[in-house]
């Protein structure tokens, strides 16, 4: 549904807009859409313009619709239109104006909360905007307009007589002009949707070719005008359904206009026909346009969709695969390196330092008595002292240093650009700052704990990574069988509290 203006600036100016063009709209069809003398016009495109004010306006679009058609019939009607002169007979032809296009307007918001989506999206809706909202109103209203006029002379002589036999013509000229206009509305409506960027020069001729050919099959041949149809076709490809709607417009007003000075192929027509022959023209061509336009759309739309769907799809399985990268290579209660990934890294390491003459060295945690924790607090609580452990590590360590989860309670660390005494150093800072953290436990006291610490550091004997581990593996032990809460190097004691 078309939205409505927010501001008051704006809905005054939208008002006075839909006002002139509902005039200029008058104006048109008279001068120009009459192609033949004493027969309705053409095309009545004051119909088009009256349901986007319903649209828009709500029943504000009503009063405004009723205004103008009870002023344009008495300014500009007196060349013929409908029947009526300034008066009651008035009176009549606006009420049915205001009721065409209310009706229209209806089924228009009808199909939108039937669907739930804005109308005119898609190709198979034109069937129902052709019929339901271009044929059916003027169908019920202008023979209900005729019958009112007719009943109204029997008490009014002096108002002039309805010519029954231009029913027909005045029911297809405002079907006409709906179906010419109100596609319009649709291009105002979706305009945020659409690309108004220049095409490039290889796709201009289509618009500049559209004149070109109108030019020539007004003023050499008017056989010519079948080569409007492929012209046409390239705009709709080349600037979608608003390039189609403004196209079309521009071939009802020439074409309407040269047959009026007699020109054109429909000039040279048997004078009674030229007003079918337009009009088929128009509505032939008219619905193919609007079908094969909204079709184009409805596939723009479609790959659109397609590639935001395509690109969601992208973000999501990127995202998915980043997870599962991290949960391959993190341990996931304490978001270390696992075993594998530190492993993995600590090679590179030891390669690079092989490579640049650089110590490394490396340390084995495991944390002291770590089962009585469990079984007296349980193992949430544990779950919660490997996380503090692993905090106050990481508080310690440098960034460059490679921490990770072992297995179990037991942690390891490998120290880049660190010697032996360094790495010594590193440990029992270690070692001090697990031991002054604490554990809430509820109303309990604070949970401490204590680890014990393996050092070692690599030697040109090393043969790869597990040679390190090893020997730091031992050194761990040997600082259990010690006593534990200490910092054992080669199986040799450092320092105990």
């Amino acid at each position: 549904m078309p939205s409505s203006p927010t501001g008051p600036p704006l809905r005054w100016r939208l008002a006075l807009a839909l006002v002139v063009a509902y005039f200029a709209s008058a104006a048109c069809s008279l001068a120009l859409g009459r192609a033949l003398p004493d027969m309705p016009p053409l095309y009545w495109l004051p119909a088009g313009i009256a349901t986007a004010s319903f649209l828009i306006f709500g029943r504000v679009g009503g009063a405004l619709v009723f205004g103008c058609s009870l002023l344009a019939d008495g300014l500009l009607y007196g060349q013929g239109g409908p029947p009526g002169n300034w008066g009651i007979g008035q009176l009549p032809v606006a009420l049915a104006a205001t009721l065409q296009a209310g009706l229209a307007a209806r089924a228009w918001r009808e199909r939108e909360r039937q669907h739930r989506r804005r109308f005119l999206q898609r190709s198979t809706e034109l069937g129902y905007f052709w019929l339901r909202i271009c044929l059916l109103p003027p169908l019920f209203c202008l023979p209900l307009l005729f019958a009112v006029l007719t009943m109204l002379r029997f008490v009014i002589p002096s108002l002039p007589a309805t010519n029954l036999n231009q029913l027909p013509y005045l029911v297809l000229a405002h079907t006409l002009g709906t179906l010419l206009l109100a596609p319009c509305l649709v291009a105002w409506r979706d305009r945020a949707e659409w690309s108004w960027r220049w095409p490039p020069r290889r796709k201009w001729w289509s618009a500049l070719a559209v004149p070109g050919v109108l030019l020539l099959a007004l003023m050499l041949h008017g056989n010519a005008l079948v080569l409007l149809l492929p012209v046409l076709l390239a705009v709709t490809v080349h600037y979608y359904w608003p390039g189609a709607m403004i196209a079309m417009l521009l071939v009802a007003v020439t074409l309407s206009a040269a047959t009026l000075a007699g020109f054109g192929p429909f000039a040279a027509q048997v004078i009674a026909m030229r007003h079918v022959d337009l009009q088929l023209f128009l509505f032939s061509v008219g619905i193919m346009l609007q079908y094969l336009a909204l079709g184009q759309e409805q596939l723009l739309r479609a790959r659109r969709d397609l590639q935001r769907t395509v690109s969601e799809r992208t973000r999501e399985l990127q995202h998915a695969n980043a997870r599962l990268a991290e949960m391959a290579t993190t341990d996931e209660l304490t978001g270390l390196n696992n075993r594998r990934e530190w492993q993995r890294r600590g090679a590179e390491t030891m390669m690079l330092a092989r490579r640049n003459g650089e110590p490394i060295s490396l340390l084995m945690l495991d944390l002291d008595h770590f089962k009585s924790v469990n079984d007296n607090h349980g193992h949430l609580v544990g779950d919660l002292v490997l996380r503090a452990v692993s905090q106050a590590c990481l508080a310690t360590l440098r960034t460059t240093d490679n921490l990770g989860r072992w297995g179990g309670e037991e942690f390891v660390v490998m120290l880049p650009d660190t010697p032996l005494i360094e790495a010594a150093r590193v440990a029992e800072k270690l070692r001090s700052n697990v031991a002054a953290a604490q554990v809430p436990d509820g109303d309990n006291d604070p949970i401490t704990v204590t680890i014990s610490i393996g050092v070692t550091t690599l030697r040109p004997a090393d043969s790869d990574l597990d040679d390190l581990i090893k020997r730091a593996d031992d050194a761990l032990y040997a600082a259990k069988r010690a006593g534990r809460n200490r910092v054992v190097i080669d199986a040799e004691p450092l320092g105990t509290d």
